[in-house]
């Protein structure tokens, strides 16, 4: 007599050697295209996300870089009170 509450393992008891095999090679294929669909969403989350951390970097860069080429950042050593003076020498204060 058979009983209702059969179990993964029992299940595997009752088929022959080539069904077992199948059964096997089934799990296998279903059990890696899961976890590749997973790995593949989670790489896809990362670099969105790691695109997003640098966007704002390289803004930052560019946008300092446009400044001191343009020559509006000597504006920065004046409110410092540092930087070149009209004589040539650098002041410290």
């Amino acid at each position: 007599m058979l009983s209702t509450r059969i179990s993964r393992q029992s299940i595997l008891i009752l088929l022959n050697p080539s069904q077992k095999r199948l059964s096997m090679f089934f799990y296998l294929v279903m059990v890696t295209l899961v976890n590749g669909l997973r790995v593949k969403l989670a790489t896809t989350v990362q670099n969105i996300f790691t695109f997003c951390k640098m966007l704002p970097i390289v803004l930052i860069i560019c946008g300092g870089a446009y400044k001191a080429l343009d020559g509006s950042a000597n504006s920065l050593y004046s409110a410092q009170g540092c930087g070149p003076t009209t004589d040539g020498t650098t002041s410290t204060t």
